[in-house]
């Protein structure tokens, strides 16, 4: 598969969050960095999301995104109320410039 520059058409923020020790055994999230940047967002088919079941490692989308340092399992895509957790993440092999992130959507938040 090829991904073209223009392919990249939606506004995306990926970010990291720690989580620290909160009030009565909760947790709260901390925002620690937000990359501002531009992703092509598929949908996985239905092979893909029935293997990934039974994995336990639930993906429901795949984000394609420019290459991009230190991005992990850590992080979370943002599109605009919608929320994906970040799974994996892999270099495409033909285009080094791009990279693919399996991710696992998590609603809106």
């Amino acid at each position: 598969m090829k991904i073209v520059a223009g392919q990249l058409r939606h506004p995306v923020r990926l970010r990291l969050n720690r989580q620290l020790p909160g009030i009565d055994m909760a947790t709260m999230p901390e925002l620690v960095t937000e990359i501002q940047t531009r992703a092509r967002i598929d949908a996985v088919s239905g092979a893909v999301y029935l293997g990934s079941i039974q994995v336990d490692s639930v993906v429901t989308h795949h984000v394609y995104v420019r290459t991009r340092r230190n991005i992990t399992a850590e992080w979370e895509v943002v599109r605009g109320s919608t929320v994906y957790r970040i799974r994996r993440v892999a270099p495409l092999n033909d285009q080094p410039e791009f990279m693919r992130l399996d991710c696992e959507e998590l609603g809106r938040g």
